[in-house]
C-alpha cells in the first residue's frame, strides 16, 4: 500500500509540473504575441504586417509573416523590406529567446538602434540597406558604429553593409565578438579612412565570411590574414589599399571566393597557391605585375578567373585551359604574350572568354564552344593569326564575337552570321575575305567589318536586317550598287561604306533612316543625284 501511495504521489508531482510548465508556456506565448502586436503598432501598422492580429489560440503568432519559433517561442524575426519607418524600440528585446533579427531594406531613422544591445541572445543581426530620410544616403545611420555593439557577445553573423555610417567603426570591439562567423561592413563609403584591423586576423578565428568592400580601408593587407583559417569568402575591393597581396592569403585552405578588385594593389601575385577550394578569383583593376601563377592551373574548382586591367606579363599557364569547372576567363587589358592554351573550352563549360588588349599570338583555340555554353569571344587588339574556328558557327548561345585588330584571315564561318542569339560581330582590321551574308540573325545589331577584304555586292536582302544599328564595312572590296532596301532599316544609327568600289546611283528614296546619325559613302564610284529627302535625316 505504501508503494502505491508513493507512486501516486510521484504522478501527482509530475502532473503538477506538467501543468505548471504548460501554463508557463502559454503565458510566454501570450507575452510574445503582445510584444509583436506592440511592435506593429509602434511601427505604425505597416501594411505587410496586416496578418499580425490578436488571437486566443496559443502559438498562433508563430505562423505570422516574418516570425519563426522554436518550441513555441519566438527565436527569429525576419522583417526585411517591410516598409518599417521607425527605429527598433526597447521592448523588442522582451522577446527573450530572439536569436535572429533581420531589419534590412527598411527606412529606420537615426543612429544605430541602441535598444538592440539588450537582445543578449542575438546570434544573427542584419540592419543593412535601410533608406533613411534625414541623414545621408542608403542606411544613413548617423555618426559611428557604437562600441557597445561588443555587448552582443553571442553574435555569429553581423550585417551592417551600405548603412552610410559617417564616423568610425569599433574594430576592437567587433574583434572581441569571438563567435563571429560572418561580418559585412561593405559600402559604408563615408567611414573615416582607417587601416585594415589586424585584430580581426588574430581574434576572429571562426570567421568564414569577411565583406569589407568600399569602406575606406587604407594601407596594406596584413600578412596575418593567413590566420583566418576558416575563411571561405573575402572581399576587400574598392578600397585605397597599398602594397602587395600577402602570400598568406593563398594558403587559406577553405577560401573559395576572393575579391580584391580596384584596390590599388601592386607587385606580383603570390606564386604559391594552396587554396585548392577556390571558385572565384577577382584581382582586376589593380597595378599587379609579373606572371599569372602556374598554381592557378591546379584549381580544379575554379569557375571564374578575373585579372583584367592590370600589368601582368608572360604567358597564360597552359594548364589553365584544362580546368574542369572554368566558365569565365577575363584577362583583358594586360601585357600577356605567347599563344593561348589550346584546350580552353574543351574540358569545361566555358561561357565567357575575354583576352583582348594583350600581345597574344597564334590562333584562337578551336574548342572554345565544345560544351555548347559559350556566350562571348572577345579577343581584339592582339597579334592573333589564322582563321576563326569553324566550331563558333555552331555555337547556339553565342552573343558576341569581337576579334578586331589582329591578323586573322580566311572566310568567316557562315553560322556566325545566322546564330539566333548573335548580337555583335566585330572583325575590323584583319584580313577576312568572302561575300557579305544573304541572311543574318534577327538579333544582330552591330556588324563592324571595316579594313578587311570582303568583296561582292551588298545583298538586297539587307532590307530584312531590321534590328541592325551599326553597319561599318568601310575599306573593303565591295562592289556593285547600293540596294534601295538598305534604306528600310528603321533602327540604323551608323552606316559606313566608304573606301570600297561601290558604283551606280544612290537609292532614290530614303524610307526609314529616322535614327541615322553617321553616314559615310565617300571614296567609291557612285554617281547620280543625292536623294531629295536626304536633308531630312537627323544628322543634318
Amino acid at each position: 500500500m505504501e508503494g502505491v501511495t508513493s507512486w501516486a504521489h510521484s504522478v501527482y508531482i509530475l502532473l503538477f509540473f506538467s501543468l505548471f510548465l504548460h501554463a508557463q508556456s502559454q503565458q510566454l506565448q501570450s507575452n510574445e504575441q503582445t510584444v509583436l502586436l506592440r511592435l506593429k503598432q509602434y511601427w505604425n501598422n505597416p501594411p505587410l504586417l496586416d496578418q499580425w492580429t490578436a488571437s486566443s489560440s496559443p502559438g498562433s503568432h508563430c505562423s505570422w509573416l516574418g516570425v519563426n519559433c522554436t518550441g513555441g517561442s519566438v527565436t527569429e524575426l525576419v522583417l526585411s523590406n517591410m516598409n518599417i519607418n521607425d527605429t527598433a524600440p526597447s521592448f523588442l528585446c522582451d522577446l527573450g529567446n530572439l536569436t535572429k533579427l533581420d531589419l534590412s531594406y527598411n527606412n529606420i531613422p537615426g543612429g544605430f538602434p541602441k535598444a538592440l544591445y539588450n537582445c543578449s541572445k542575438l546570434q544573427y543581426l542584419d540592419i543593412s540597406q535601410n533608406y533613411f530620410y534625414f541623414s545621408v544616403a542608403a542606411n544613413n545611420f548617423s555618426f559611428d558604429i557604437p562600441p557597445a555593439i561588443g555587448r552582443l557577445s553571442q553574435l555569429r553573423s553581423l550585417y551592417l553593409y551600405q548603412c552610410q555610417f559617417n564616423g568610425t567603426y569599433p574594430a576592437e570591439e567587433i574583434a572581441n565578438l569571438s563567435n563571429l562567423m560572418e561580418l559585412a561592413l561593405a559600402y559604408n563609403t563615408k567611414l573615416i579612412p582607417s587601416a585594415f584591423p589586424v585584430s580581426f586576423t588574430t581574434k576572429l578565428k571562426k570567421l568564414t565570411s569577411l565583406w569589407m568592400t568600399d569602406m575606406n580601408l587604407m594601407g596594406q593587407i596584413p600578412e596575418s590574414i593567413g590566420n583566418l583559417e576558416s575563411l571561405h569568402f573575402l572581399d576587400l575591393s574598392r578600397n585605397p589599399l597599398t602594397g602587395k597581396i600577402p602570400s598568406s592569403i593563398f594558403t587559406l585552405k577553405n577560401l573559395s571566393y576572393i575579391y580584391i578588385f580596384g584596390a590599388n594593389l601592386s607587385g606580383e601575385i603570390p606564386q604559391k597557391i594552396e587554396s585548392l577550394e577556390l571558385e572565384t578569383i577577382d584581382l582586376s583593376a589593380n597595378k599587379l605585375t609579373g606572371s599569372i601563377p602556374e598554381g592557378f592551373g591546379e584549381l580544379k574548382k575554379l569557375k571564374s578567373l578575373v585579372l583584367m586591367f592590370n600589368q601582368l606579363s608572360g604567358t597564360i599557364p597552359e594548364s589553365s585551359g584544362r580546368l574542369p569547372a572554368l566558365t569565365n576567363v577575363r584577362l583583358f587589358s594586360n601585357n600577356l604574350s605567347g599563344v593561348l592554351p589550346p584546350d580552353f573550352g574543351l574540358f569545361s563549360p566555358l561561357e565567357g572568354f575575354e583576352v583582348n588588349k594583350n600581345q597574344l599570338t597564334g590562333t584562337l583555340p578551336e574548342n572554345l564552344c565544345f560544351n555548347g555554353k559559350l556566350l562571348g569571344v572577345v579577343a581584339s587588339d592582339n597579334n592573333l593569326t589564322g582563321k576563326l574556328p569553324e566550331s563558333l558557327g555552331n555555337c547556339s548561345g553565342l552573343l558576341i564575337v569581337s576579334v578586331s585588330n589582329n591578323r586573322l584571315s580566311g572566310k568567316v564561318p557562315r553560322g556566325i552570321w545566322t546564330l539566333f542569339n548573335m548580337s555583335i560581330v566585330q572583325l575590323e582590321n584583319n584580313g577576312f575575305s568572302g561575300d557579305l551574308p544573304d541572311r543574318i540573325s534577327p538579333n544582330l545589331s552591330r556588324i563592324e567589318i571595316s579594313s578587311n577584304q570582303f568583296s561582292g555586292n551588298i545583298p538586297e536582302s539587307i532590307g530584312s536586317w531590321k534590328n541592325l544599328k551599326v553597319l561599318d564595312a568601310s575599306n573593303n572590296l565591295l562592289s556593285g550598287s547600293i540596294p534601295g532596301e538598305i534604306t528600310d532599316l528603321p533602327l540604323l544609327e551608323t552606316l559606313l561604306l566608304d573606301h570600297n568600289s561601290l558604283s551606280g546611283s544612290l537609292p532614290e528614296v530614303i524610307n526609314s533612316w529616322e535614327h541615322l546619325g553617321m553616314l559615310n559613302l565617300s571614296n567609291n564610284r557612285l554617281s547620280g543625284q543625292i536623294p531629295g529627302n536626304m536633308s531630312l535625316l537627323p544628322f543634318t
